[in-house]
């Protein structure tokens, strides 16, 4: 995978090339769910890019919304809060929940 800097000289990745970074370059638990998960993740980053949410014009139906909300807590933010964990990282950013069914705690 190559990335290159953008016109302001930093370089930026989309975020599905992020994740395959962490599949591909990461240790640890992000790293080992991203790899057996991506198709997952594209799937659900498919829906977010093609809403108002991010890049696209389509609303996200309740329905839709909800499975996408449980997957994010029960899938996708476990091995955040455990590779936080074992880095040592104390605190987390008010934008992602505190709890995430019996799993995450931070």
């Amino acid at each position: 995978m190559m990335l290159f800097p953008g016109a302001d000289g930093k370089v930026k990745a989309p975020l599905y090339k992020v994740w395959e970074l962490v599949a591909f370059h990461g240790r640890g638990p992000c790293a080992q769910w991203a790899q057996s998960n991506i198709r997952d993740l594209n799937t659900h980053l498919g829906t977010r890019n093609e809403s108002i949410l991010a890049h696209g014009f389509k609303p996200i139906e309740e329905s839709k919304w909800r499975e996408m909300q449980t997957w994010i807590e029960d899938r996708l933010l476990p091995p955040f809060f455990e590779q936080a964990t074992r880095t040592g990282i104390r605190t987390w950013s008010d934008q992602l929940p505190r709890v995430c069914g019996s799993v995450c705690r931070l």
